[in-house]
């Protein structure tokens, strides 16, 4: 057969406000994004818990490091500002050291004055460990 000739499918502004980033839940076909309030989640294997532990697979391991309630949420605004990625934290001080740490390397220093609003000498006043 020949090649189609419809146009890609690309949702509207308001589409994305509502469907971004999910996919109706396996289980129960719900359309809205679930909410999972659980801290930690169980793993089918110690294999499987040792892929999740290595990155070796992706998968949910402790809400600190992934939830998929706001995997939906960090999808979404993605899409609507047409990113690839985003990524939630919970304040604005995780916001600036997440920032701060993504732009710094191994050994670098980070200069900056003790009235600027949000840093904490604690945060920065110890060596960070070398990144894998």
């Amino acid at each position: 057969m020949g090649e189609s000739t419809e146009p890609e499918y690309v949702p509207e502004f308001e589409t994305l406000q509502v469907h971004a980033g999910q996919k109706p839940d396996s289980a129960f076909l719900a359309r809205g994004v679930p909410i999972y309030q659980t801290y930690v989640f169980n793993f089918r294997s110690s294999a499987h818990a040792a892929r999740l532990f290595n990155l070796e697979e992706e998968g949910e391991i402790a809400t600190r490091t992934g939830n998929p309630t706001t995997a939906v949420v960090e999808r979404r605004i993605a899409a609507l500002k047409g990113g690839v990625a985003s990524v939630a934290v919970s304040s604005g001080q995780a916001a600036v050291f997440m920032t701060m740490i993504a732009f710094a390397g191994h050994g670098d220093n980070i200069v900056a004055s003790k009235h600027y609003q949000g840093l904490k000498y604690p945060t920065h006043g110890y060596p960070q460990p070398a990144r894998r």
